[in-house]
C-alpha cells in the first residue's frame, strides 16, 4: 500500500501550523506583558490616566470599526428597523383573513374569527418592539453588564 502526498500541500500545512503555534505563543507573551504593565499602574498617577485614555481611545476606535463593518448597530437604528419590519408583518397578517376567505370559501365564520383573534395577539406583540431599549436595559441589568 503506497501513500501519495502532495508535497506542496504538506509543506504549506506544516508552515501554517508552525505559524499558528508561534502566533499563539506571541499572543500569550503580549497578554502577559500587558497584564504585568497594568498591574504596575497606580490609580491617580499620570501613567495610569494616560493608560486609561489610550485604552478608551482604542476601544472607541474598535467600536467605530465594528460599526463600519456592520458588526454592531446602534439601538435606535435597530429599533427603527424592527418597527418597520413589524409594521409590514402586521399589514400582511391583517389581510390574511380576507385572503383565506377568498381562497377557501368553505371556511366558517368561527374559523375566520379564530384566525383574526390570533392575528390580533401577534399584532399586539409586534407593537411591543418599541420596548427594545427597555429589554436591552433589563438584559444588561440581569447579566451584570
Amino acid at each position: 500500500m503506497e501513500a501519495v502526498f502532495d508535497s506542496a500541500a504538506v509543506i504549506e500545512w506544516y508552515a501554517e501550523r508552525d505559524a499558528s503555534i508561534e502566533n499563539e505563543k506571541l499572543r500569550k507573551e503580549v497578554d502577559d506583558l500587558r497584564a504585568a504593565a497594568e498591574s504596575d499602574l497606580v490609580p491617580g498617577t499620570i501613567d495610569y490616566e494616560r493608560y486609561r485614555l489610550t485604552r478608551a481611545q482604542a476601544d472607541a476606535q474598535e467600536l467605530k470599526n465594528a460599526e463600519r463593518k456592520s458588526e454592531v448597530m446602534d439601538i435606535e437604528l435597530f429599533t427603527y428597523i424592527l418597527q418597520r419590519i413589524a409594521q409590514e408583518i402586521v399589514g400582511i397578517l391583517s389581510r390574511l383573513p380576507l385572503t383565506l376567505q377568498r381562497k377557501y370559501p368553505d371556511l366558517t365564520t368561527e374559523h375566520i374569527d379564530a384566525i383574526k383573534t390570533e392575528i390580533a395577539k401577534a399584532s399586539d406583540k409586534a407593537a411591543t418592539i418599541a420596548d427594545v431599549e427597555k429589554w436591552v436595559d433589563d438584559f444588561r441589568r440581569t447579566s451584570g453588564e
